[in-house]
């Protein structure tokens, strides 16, 4: 918690420690509602709530001077963003039943 908390600090995240802590819970709520299939449309706006925030707050490459920082920056950005457009796609399919729900 004080390394992540000290990190998101570092980014200018206020409240570095609750955002690691409600960060932490969105990706556990959304995670254990795939792994199950309970309630797939709450895990899936938990992750989409997780990757809206955290996606520009914590990879803002356009504000880095240092190219070498910006390019990892800019991939993590870019890998969050593919991530996001796959949760918001299984929103629509969601109406499938999952194989392993409970």
């Amino acid at each position: 918690l004080e390394m992540l908390s000290g990190y998101a600090g570092s980014k200018g995240v206020p409240a570095p420690k609750l955002a690691v802590i409600g960060s932490g819970l969105l990706l556990l709520i959304g995670g254990l509602s795939f792994l199950t299939g309970f309630q797939p449309l709450i895990g899936i706006g938990a992750l989409a709530l997780f990757f809206i925030g955290v996606t520009p707050m914590m990879h803002n490459f356009w504000a880095i001077d240092d190219q070498q920082q910006k390019m990892m920056e800019m991939t993590q950005f870019m890998k969050n963003t593919t991530i996001l457009g796959l949760v918001l796609m299984l929103a629509f399919v969601t109406d499938i039943e999952w194989p392993f729900s409970i």
